[in-house]
Formats: C-alpha cells, structure tokens, sequence
C-alpha cells in the first residue's frame, strides 16, 4: 500500500494540474490526488530521491579523516622533536644546567603534547602547539643568528648549525604549519570573520621575520 501511495506520489509531481481517481493494485480501494505543477528542478531531484539516483552524496567522513590524518602527522612530528630534545639534553647540562633544564623541559613539553593532541584537539590546544613551536623555532634562529640571549656561561655566541637541530627544528616549522592550516580550516568551515584576521598575522609574520633577523642582527 504504501510503495503504491509514494508511486502515485511521484506520478502527481509530472502531472499537468488536473484531479482525478486511480484504484489500486488490491482493486478495493479508490484514492484521490492532485496533480502540482512544480518547478523542473525540484521534480528531477523527487524523482532521483524516490528511484535512490541523484549526485553522489558527500561523505561526512571525509573532512573527519582529513582531520585527523592531520592530527596524528602533527603527533610524529612532536614526538621526533621531542625524542631530539632528550637526546642531546645531556651535552647541553656539561655546557650549563640552564641549557639542560631549557632542553628537558622542551622535551617533556613536546612529548606530552602527544596524547593532548590527540585526546583534545580543541582550539586552545591547537594554539598552544603554534605558540611553544613558534618560540622554539625563534629562540633557534636568535641563536644561530645573533647569538645566545642573555643567560649563561655561552651569552652572545653564536651557535652552530647541525644536522640534528635542523632536523628537530624543521619538525617544529611543519607543526606550526600543520596546526595553523587546521585551525584556518576549522574557523573556515564555522564561517568566523576571524579568519581573516588570523590569516593577515601570520602573511605579516611570515613576511617580517626576514627583516626581523636583520635588524636584531644589526643590533
């Protein structure tokens, strides 16, 4: 009865406006209905609707899997910095425990952000992770190219570049990336003016630092 009533349903939405009468299959029942002029658009979308056609329905996992594909990169990329970080703790607490106590912390900071991540992955944890990464990558480049701040028997030396810094630092640059690029997209997908916003800071940061290095390096 009820396949049939939906059939007559969807016969009525191709109709010319007219009413009349059908019986039914079982030949006991009698049932009125008017035929609606509707719109050609709306009537091919009821028809693919009813006959289960139409254009291919957009996976609601998708952008999840995206997410979180990002997510679990970004974890690797803490955890290697990190795993670094406590690798050459040892030789930074021979040179002076300021420089050892930095390291350690830096390590246990980027290791525990591991399972923050990826249990809360909200807004505020996101931006943690640029936050400490950013400094990190900063302090780096400070030291590489002006020289240790302030603190310690090394103040104002230059550090060498290694392949082992490198590498943690490049890990830091892709989380900052990856965590900024996230959170763009889910202030996109919440339709949030602040996008633009946040998008302007990090072009002008992005396009400052040189200029940034420079000038602290002048000084």
């Amino acid at each position: 009865m009820m396949d049939q009533e939906v059939v007559m349903v969807y016969a009525s939405t191709t109709g010319t406006g007219t009413t009349g009468a059908r019986k039914l299959s079982s030949g006991t029942e009698a049932a009125t209905f008017r035929c609606l002029r509707v719109p050609a658009t709306l009537n091919r979308r009821l028809s693919s609707v009813l006959h289960g056609r139409g254009e291919p329905k957009v996976s609601l996992t998708h952008a999840t899997d995206r997410s979180r594909g990002v997510l679990y990169t970004v974890a690797s990329l803490s955890l290697i910095a990190g795993l670094i970080h406590l690798w050459v703790m040892p030789e930074h607490f021979q040179e002076w425990w300021g420089y050892g106590t930095f390291f350690l912390v830096a390590a246990m900071a980027q290791v525990v952000y591991v399972p923050l991540l990826l249990r809360w992955p909200n807004r505020s944890v996101l931006l943690l992770g640029i936050a400490g990464n950013s400094a990190i990558v900063l302090l780096y480049l400070f030291t590489r190219g002006v020289g240790i701040p302030l603190f310690g028997p090394e103040a104002g030396e230059l550090e060498e570049v290694g392949i082992i810094d490198v590498c943690a630092t490049s890990s830091e640059a892709a989380i900052v990336v990856a965590l900024g690029a996230l959170l763009l997209w889910r202030l996109a997908r919440e339709r949030t003016a602040l996008i633009g916003v946040v998008l302007s800071a990090i072009l002008l940061v992005g396009a400052h630092l040189p200029h940034l290095l420079l000038l602290l390096a002048v000084l």
